[in-house]
């Protein structure tokens, strides 16, 4: 009971770093895994804990893990507007589900999740996201692996998201449909692989308050992305790489082609992983953006991801990344802009059974042509107590400031949230 009672005092005061991490606010995130992960580290997150894994089912040659989230918390700031915050609570269900092969050779992943938010007395807030995935890997031999990846999806702009007007951003829903394949080679000191994937998103109608809808389909388009990445190993624990990139851009509606672009980008890095002590990779590059209307926009890029291990029990994450983004929102011209982002983060364990986090995320815009800057900051903890192989509850907490003109304080917006729940493993 002592450690049950410190378990849920840590839930009240903590939140879901975890949850942050995963979105970022960019619709079109990277899509280029460095995979420098070598087996010399175990970060918390990572860490088995046999006492508290979920036994799944098994079908034949599959596993099987079903679960079921129900959460309840509260906002101070429903729609992140800089003026008038209307505070309200809500209640989410997400159930979620995960397939995994067992076989010798070859493997198939499937996951399928659902989230529906339903926010009291504030229903244009509410959200119903969903997402299915499969993938499936093919060994031809030692040194050759393809893997395909298909994924249908329901999303939610982020609040870190320079893509859309910020009062706008927390209604802003949008649908995506993608398909990758990567060839991945390794032989000797040499590892190599090439990714092309292909995503369309449709964005839906934004529910405006008083009753009427706003439609947001100028600003559905496809993307396809071609990366080819070269890697060689100096050492068992430090390897150097060199990757190419193209990326098109291509728009749906009648009047919109001139904001159409074709991206090429060029980097280089190193990937490391040192037993004990810290693993990452970073690279820096160039990228060039060509838009059909003959905008023309250019300058250096970079991305860098490590972790430290302290101890054990600590795990230390920073990420960082400066990227040429575009608007897509009410533009009918080019509206390129720096999307820089730094997040900081730590995951320790208290107990066996108790895991602590924390992030802070932020993130700076800055449009090309008229040079104005946005700003969006957050601040998340969170913790996880995990009570049985069936059993998980969770806590979180995090602060969201938002300005999309640093020199206009009535652009500002702020919002604190909270929300506890329990996971049930079937």
């Amino acid at each position: 009971m002592g450690r049950l009672a410190r378990a849920l005092l840590a839930l009240v005061m903590a939140g879901t770093a975890v949850a942050a991490r995963a979105q970022d606010g960019l619709v079109v995130s990277p899509g280029v895994p460095q995979g420098f992960d070598r087996g010399r580290n175990v970060s918390v997150a990572q860490q088995p804990r046999p006492s508290y894994t979920p036994t799944g089912a098994r079908i034949g040659g599959l596993m099987i893990y079903p679960q079921l989230r129900m959460a309840a918390g509260g906002t101070t700031n429903t729609y992140l507007t800089p003026q008038d915050a209307i505070t309200a609570p809500f209640v989410s269900l997400a159930p979620a589900v995960q397939v995994a092969s067992l076989w010798s050779r070859h493997a198939l992943r499937l996951d399928a999740q659902a989230l529906e938010r339903r926010y009291l007395a504030q229903p244009r807030r509410d959200e119903r996201t969903w997402a299915l995935a499969g993938e499936g890997d093919l060994e031809l031999g030692s040194a050759l692996r393809v893997t395909t990846r298909i994924v249908a999806s329901q999303q939610l702009e982020g609040p870190l998201s320079g893509e859309v007007a910020p009062a706008l951003v927390s209604v802003s829903r949008f649908r995506r449909d993608l398909l990758s394949l990567r060839v991945h080679y390794v032989g000797g000191r040499v590892r190599a692989f090439a990714i092309a994937d292909t995503a369309a998103f449709r964005f839906a109608p934004i529910r405006r308050a008083g009753g009427t809808r706003f439609d947001q389909s100028f600003r559905d388009r496809e993307v396809t992305r071609i990366t080819g990445q070269v890697e060689y190993a100096r050492s068992p624990s430090v390897s150097l790489f060199v990757q190419a990139g193209h990326i098109s851009t291509r728009f749906d509606t009648t009047g919109r082609a001139a904001i159409g672009s074709d991206m090429v980008r060029a980097a280089a890095g190193l990937n490391f992983d040192l037993a004990g002590r810290a693993r990452g990779t970073a690279s820096v590059g160039y990228a060039d953006r060509r838009y059909r209307n003959g905008t023309h926009e250019r300058g250096l890029v970079a991305e860098a991801q490590g972790e430290a291990f302290p101890t054990q029990r600590l795990t230390l994450v920073v990420r960082a990344r400066r990227s040429l983004e575009d608007a897509t929102y009410g533009n009918r011209a080019p509206q390129p802009f720096w999307d820089e982002r730094l997040s900081l983060g730590a995951d320790y364990e208290l107990l066996a059974n108790l895991i602590l986090s924390a992030t802070a995320d932020l993130a700076r815009q800055r449009e090309i042509a008229s040079g104005r800057r946005g700003t969006a900051d957050r601040l998340a903890a969170s913790a996880r107590y995990l009570v049985s192989r069936r059993v998980t509850l969770d806590g979180a907490i995090s602060h969201v400031a938002r300005r999309y003109d640093r020199d206009d304080p009535a652009t500002a917006a702020r919002e604190m949230r909270a929300e506890a729940g329990l996971t049930y493993h079937l």
